[in-house]
Protein backbone atom coordinates (compact mmCIF):
# COMPACT_ATOMS: atom_id res chain seq x y z
CA UNK A 1 0.00 0.00 0.00
CA UNK A 2 1.15 3.55 -0.63
CA UNK A 3 -0.14 7.08 -0.30
CA UNK A 4 0.88 10.27 -2.03
CA UNK A 5 1.69 12.85 0.64
CA UNK A 6 1.88 16.51 -0.34
CA UNK A 7 3.44 18.90 2.14
CA UNK A 8 3.50 22.43 0.79
CA UNK A 9 4.57 22.13 -2.85
CA UNK A 10 6.48 18.85 -2.52
CA UNK A 11 5.00 15.40 -3.20
CA UNK A 12 6.21 12.29 -1.39
CA UNK A 13 5.38 8.61 -1.83
CA UNK A 14 4.93 6.85 1.50
CA UNK A 15 4.68 3.07 1.25
CA UNK A 16 4.59 -0.01 3.44
CA UNK A 17 3.31 -3.56 3.28
CA UNK A 18 1.69 -2.90 6.65
CA UNK A 19 -1.55 -1.00 5.87
CA UNK A 20 -2.07 -0.21 9.55
CA UNK A 21 1.30 1.58 9.79
CA UNK A 22 0.49 3.72 6.74
CA UNK A 23 -2.84 4.74 8.26
CA UNK A 24 -1.18 5.55 11.62
CA UNK A 25 1.42 7.65 9.83
CA UNK A 26 -1.18 9.50 7.77
CA UNK A 27 -3.42 10.19 10.77
CA UNK A 28 -0.59 12.04 12.56
CA UNK A 29 -0.66 14.81 9.93
CA UNK A 30 -4.32 15.52 10.68
CA UNK A 31 -4.14 15.19 14.47
CA UNK A 32 -5.19 18.55 15.98
CA UNK A 33 -2.43 18.21 18.61
CA UNK A 34 0.28 18.10 15.91
CA UNK A 35 1.17 21.20 13.91
CA UNK A 36 3.18 20.96 10.67
CA UNK A 37 4.89 24.17 9.59
CA UNK A 38 7.50 25.03 7.01
CA UNK A 39 10.62 26.78 8.26
CA UNK A 40 11.20 29.72 5.95
CA UNK A 41 14.43 31.64 5.69
CA UNK A 42 14.00 35.41 5.45
CA UNK A 43 16.77 37.66 4.14
CA UNK A 44 17.21 41.26 5.22
CA UNK A 45 19.05 43.35 2.65
CA UNK A 46 18.80 46.45 0.52
CA UNK A 47 17.60 45.47 -2.93
CA UNK A 48 18.07 47.68 -5.99
CA UNK A 49 14.32 48.36 -5.98
CA UNK A 50 14.44 49.50 -2.36
CA UNK A 51 17.43 51.74 -3.01
CA UNK A 52 15.59 53.37 -5.93
CA UNK A 53 12.82 54.40 -3.51
CA UNK A 54 15.19 55.78 -0.86
CA UNK A 55 17.02 59.07 -0.62
CA UNK A 56 20.81 59.22 -0.30
CA UNK A 57 20.32 60.31 3.34
CA UNK A 58 18.14 57.24 4.06
CA UNK A 59 20.65 54.87 2.44
CA UNK A 60 23.40 56.50 4.50
CA UNK A 61 21.32 55.96 7.67
CA UNK A 62 21.07 52.23 6.86
CA UNK A 63 24.83 52.08 6.22
CA UNK A 64 25.56 53.80 9.54
CA UNK A 65 23.20 51.44 11.38
CA UNK A 66 25.05 48.44 9.89
CA UNK A 67 28.42 49.88 10.85
CA UNK A 68 27.28 50.60 14.43
CA UNK A 69 25.86 47.06 14.78
CA UNK A 70 28.93 45.41 13.15
CA UNK A 71 26.79 44.03 10.33
CA UNK A 72 29.04 43.24 7.38
CA UNK A 73 26.97 40.68 5.47
CA UNK A 74 23.39 39.77 4.58
CA UNK A 75 21.20 39.06 7.57
CA UNK A 76 18.86 36.07 7.70
CA UNK A 77 16.47 34.59 10.19
CA UNK A 78 13.99 31.72 10.23
CA UNK A 79 10.27 31.87 10.77
CA UNK A 80 7.56 29.21 10.77
CA UNK A 81 5.00 29.39 7.96
CA UNK A 82 1.70 27.61 7.60
CA UNK A 83 1.86 24.73 5.15
CA UNK A 84 -0.88 22.71 3.50
CA UNK A 85 -0.88 18.92 3.87
CA UNK A 86 -2.89 16.57 1.68
CA UNK A 87 -2.91 12.88 0.89
CA UNK A 88 -4.30 10.65 -1.81
CA UNK A 89 -4.11 7.07 -2.96
CA UNK A 90 -3.20 8.08 -6.52
CA UNK A 91 -0.35 6.22 -8.16
CA UNK A 92 2.76 8.17 -9.11
CA UNK A 93 3.17 9.23 -12.72
CA UNK A 94 6.16 7.05 -13.58
CA UNK A 95 8.32 7.21 -16.69
CA UNK A 96 6.79 5.65 -19.81
CA UNK A 97 8.67 3.92 -22.61
CA UNK A 98 8.70 6.99 -24.91
CA UNK A 99 10.19 9.14 -22.14
CA UNK A 100 12.75 6.44 -21.37
CA UNK A 101 13.78 6.33 -25.03
CA UNK A 102 14.14 10.12 -25.13
CA UNK A 103 16.24 10.11 -21.95
CA UNK A 104 18.48 7.35 -23.33
CA UNK A 105 18.96 9.24 -26.61
CA UNK A 106 19.91 12.47 -24.83
CA UNK A 107 22.35 10.61 -22.56
CA UNK A 108 23.89 8.87 -25.58
CA UNK A 109 24.52 12.20 -27.33
CA UNK A 110 25.77 14.05 -24.26
CA UNK A 111 28.02 11.29 -22.88
CA UNK A 112 30.00 10.37 -26.00
CA UNK A 113 33.77 10.16 -25.60
CA UNK A 114 35.74 13.27 -26.50
CA UNK A 115 38.09 12.98 -29.45
CA UNK A 116 41.59 14.13 -28.60
CA UNK A 117 43.65 15.48 -31.49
Amino acid sequence: MHIKLKVGDIDYKVSSNNHKKIMEFASMFFDPEIKVEEIGRVHIYLSDDACDKMSVKEIQAVKEYCQAANISDFQTYEEPRAVSVSMSGEDINGMNSVQSGLQDLIQKFTNKPKIVA
